[in-house]
C-alpha cells in the first residue's frame, strides 16, 4: 500500500470500535452520519429513527457505502459482528418508527439475519441491498443513497420554490401593510385630539372649582378614573365570560344527565348515538327515526324520571321471576340504551317496530336473546299484556321466565321495550343501577350549583366595583357643583368618551403595527431559509455529480474496488471516512485524482490507485 493510504480494514476496525463504545455508553449504536461531531452526538440521542442499517462489520459488502447510506437516510448502523439478532430486534422494536425501513447490506450468505421474516411480519419495511460481487454490492448501496439524495434534492427545490413564492407575496404586501399601519397611526393621533381638548377643558374647570372650594378636584378625578378602570379590567371581564360559559356547559350537561349517564356506562358501539344511527340506516324505521317526534321521544326516554320508571318495571320483572322461583335479571347498560331507542321508535311510530329490533339489535349486540315490546296511547303497565294476559309458553311470558341473565328496559309515554340478554361486562343489579343514576345526577346537579356560585361571586365583585364607580362619580359631580361648576360631570363624560375612542383606534394601530413587524420578521426568516436551502442544494448537486461515476461501473471496477482504498485528502493526509466527512468525500474518488482513474482504465500507470 502506498504511503498516505490507510487500509480499509483498519478503518472499519475503528468504526466497529466506535459502534461498540456507542452501545456500551449510550445503550444504542453509534450512527455513521452527521455534519459534525456535535450534530452526530445529537442524532445519537434521537428517540426514534425512520431507518436502520444492519451490516456485517469487518466483512460488510457495503464498507464505505454504508456510511454514505447512513448519512443520506439519517440511520444508525448496527454491526451483526458485535450485536446479536435479539439485540438488533429489540433495538428496532423500541427505536425504529412504525413502518420504518430496515436496510440489510449483503445477501443471506453474508448477513443471515434470523429475525428478518419476523421484522417483515411486524410491518417493518425490510430491504436487502446486495450485488453479485463485493464491488457491485457497493454500487447498489451507493445508488440507494443516490435515490435518497435525489429525493431530498427534489424536496429542497420544492421548498425553495414555495419560499420564493411566499417571499414575493410578502414583498408585495409589506408596502400595503406599512401604509395601513401609518394610516391607523394617523387616525389614532386624530382621535386623541378631541380627548386632549376635553381633558384640557376639564382640567381648567377643576382648577377653577378647586380655587373656590375646599375640594381637590384632581384627586377626586383620580379616584373616579381608578374606579372606572377597576370595572374595565380585562381579567375581570374574562372571569365573567368564563364563569357564564362554565355555567351554561353545566346546565347543558344536566339537561342531558340521563343520556350522558347511559353513554358513560356502555361499551364501544353501544352508545345512544350508535343505536340511533343504526335505526336510521334500517329501511323499515329510517323515516320514523328521522322524525322530530323520535328526537323528542329519545330525549324523554333518557330523563332521570323515565329511567327510574324503567327501573320500577325491571324490579317488577324480577318480582314475577322470584314468585316462580327464578333468579333476578341484572341490568345491562347496553340493553338499556337500545331499549330507550326502541321505545322511542314505538312511540314515534304509534305502533310496534319489531323489524328494527330483530334487524338491528340481534346483529350488533351478541348477548341479546329477545325482547318484549308494548305500545299504547296511555301510560299503561306493560306487564299487564306481557305476563298477566298470557299463559305459560306464550312468547312474552316465556321471555320473562327464560334463562336470560340480563335485561334493559326503555320507557317513554306510549312506548316500552324490554330487551333480554345472557352475560355482559356492563351489568349491575337494579338497586345498583338506581344508586349509580342518583350519584351521577347529584354530581351533575352539584356542577350546576358550583358554577352558579362562581357566577354569583364574580357578579357580586362587579356590582361592588360598579357601586364604587357610582359613588366616585357622585362625589366628583357634587364637589364641582359646590365649587360653582354645574357641568363638570358632563365634561368628564365627554373626556371619557373621547378616551374610549382613542383606546380603540390605538388598539387598531397596534394590531396593524404587529402585522407589519411580523411580515418584516418573516421576510428575514424566508431569506435566511432560502440561502440555507440553496447552500444545501449546492452540496447535494455536487455529491450527485460525483456519483455520476456509478453510471460507468466498469471504469470504476477496473480502477480499483471501493473496498481497497480510503480517501486521501488534497493535502495528501489520510482521512477516515466518518459521519463528519462522508459528504465531503462522497465516493472515495476525489476530483483531483479522477484523471488517474480514467488513465488506469485505459491501461495507465500501474502504481496509480483510486485516491
Amino acid at each position: 500500500m502506498k504511503s498516505g493510504v490507510l487500509s480499509n480494514r483498519f478503518a472499519k476496525t475503528i468504526l466497529i470500535f466506535t459502534l461498540v463504545a456507542g452501545l456500551v455508553l449510550t445503550g444504542m449504536p453509534a450512527a455513521a452520519y452527521g455534519t459534525d461531531t456535535q450534530n452526530t452526538g445529537t442524532i445519537q440521542k434521537q428517540e426514534q429513527y425512520d431507518a436502520v442499517i444492519i451490516a456485517k462489520g469487518l466483512n460488510s459488502p457495503g464498507d464505505f457505502s454504508d456510511s454514505c447510506l447512513a448519512t443520506t437516510s439519517k440511520a444508525p448502523v448496527l454491526s451483526l459482528d458485535i450485536v446479536s439478532d435479539e439485540k438488533i430486534k429489540e433495538f428496532i422494536e423500541t427505536k425504529l418508527k412504525e413502518g420504518g425501513r430496515v436496510y440489510l447490506l449483503g445477501d443471506e450468505d453474508v448477513l443471515p439475519l434470523a429475525c428478518e421474516s419476523e421484522l417483515k411480519a411486524r410491518g417493518f419495511n425490510v430491504k436487502r441491498l446486495n450485488g453479485d460481487s463485493r464491488f457491485s454490492s457497493n454500487v447498489v448501496v451507493l445508488k440507494e443513497a443516490l435515490v435518497l439524495e435525489l429525493s431530498e434534492k427534489t424536496g429542497l427545490e420544492n421548498l425553495i420554490e414555495a419560499d420564493k413564492k411566499e417571499l414575493a407575496s410578502l414583498n408585495e404586501n409589506i408596502p400595503k401593510l406599512e401604509e395601513t399601519m401609518n394610516t391607523s397611526q394617523a387616525t389614532a393621533a386624530e382621535t386623541k385630539k378631541p380627548y386632549d381638548v376635553a381633558n384640557g377643558e376639564l382640567t381648567e374647570a377643576e382648577e377653577k372649582v378647586a380655587s373656590n372650594s375646599d375640594a381637590d378636584m384632581a384627586k377626586l378625578r383620580e379616584e373616579l378614573d381608578k374606579a372606572k378602570a377597576a370595572t374595565e379590567r380585562i381579567d375581570l371581564k374574562t372571569r365573567v365570560e368564563q364563569a357564564n360559559a362554565k355555567l351554561a356547559e353545566a346546565k347543558d350537561k344536566y339537561s342531558k344527565v340521563g343520556w350522558n349517564f347511559l353513554n358513560s356506562k356502555v361499551t364501544s358501539g353501544n352508545t345512544i348515538e350508535d343505536w340511533i344511527a343504526r335505526a336510521k340506516s334500517y329501511s323499515t324505521t329510517s323515516g320514523t327515526a328521522s322524525s322530530g317526534a323520535f328526537s323528542s321521544n329519545i330525549a324523554q326516554a333518557t330523563t332521570p324520571g323515565n329511567l327510574r320508571r324503567a327501573a320500577d318495571y325491571m324490579d317488577q320483572c324480577n318480582s314475577i321471576r322470584a314468585s316462580r322461583g327464578l333468579g333476578s335479571l341484572s341490568v345491562d347498560y347496553n340493553l338499556m340504551t337500545s331499549g330507550a331507542v326502541s321505545a322511542s321508535l314505538i312511540s314515534a311510530n304509534s305502533g310496534l317496530v319489531h323489524s328494527y329490533a330483530y334487524g338491528v339489535i340481534s346483529r350488533y349486540y351478541g348477548p341479546w336473546d329477545g325482547e318484549n315490546l308494548a305500545w299504547s296511547g296511555s301510560a299503561g303497565n306493560p306487564f299487564a299484556g306481557w305476563y298477566y294476559a298470557e299463559a305459560d309458553g306464550d312468547p312474552h311470558r316465556a321471555n320473562i321466565l327464560s334463562g336470560s341473565s340480563t335485561q334493559g328496559i326503555g320507557y317513554v309515554a306510549g312506548g316500552c321495550a324490554q330487551e333480554f340478554g345472557t352475560g355482559s361486562s356492563v351489568s349491575v343489579s337494579v338497586a345498583q343501577f338506581r344508586n349509580d343514576l342518583a350519584a351521577y345526577e347529584a354530581e351533575a346537579k352539584k356542577a350546576v350549583e358550583d358554577a352558579q356560585k362562581e357566577v354569583d361571586t364574580v357578579n357580586q365583585e362587579v356590582a361592588k366595583l360598579e357601586g364604587r364607580l357610582a359613588e366616585a362619580k357622585t362625589e366628583y359631580v357634587n364637589a364641582g357643583k359646590a365649587g360653582g361648576c354645574d357641568n363638570i360631570g358632563t365634561l368628564y363624560d365627554t373626556m371619557d368618551a373621547a378616551r374610549t375612542q382613542y383606546k380603540l383606534k390605538y388598539s387598531d394601530y397596534r394590531v396593524n403595527k404587529d402585522n407589519y413587524d411580523n411580515a418584516l420578521e418573516r421576510r428575514a426568516e424566508l431569506e435566511e431559509e432560502i440561502a440555507g436551502s440553496n447552500e444545501r442544494l449546492a452540496l447535494l448537486e455536487e455529491a450527485i455529480d460525483r456519483q455520476s461515476i456509478l453510471e460507468d461501473e466498469k471504469l470504476v471496477q477496473s480502477a480499483s474496488p471501493f473496498t481497497d482504498s480510503l480517501v486521501v485528502s488534497d493535502d495528501k493526509k489520510p482521512v477516515l471516512l466518518t459521519g463528519a466527512t462522508v459528504n465531503k468525500y462522497r465516493f472515495i474518488i476525489k476530483d483531483r485524482s479522477f484523471d488517474k482513474v480514467k488513465d488506469k482504465a485505459k491501461g495507465g500507470g500501474k502504481d496509480d490507485k483510486v485516491q
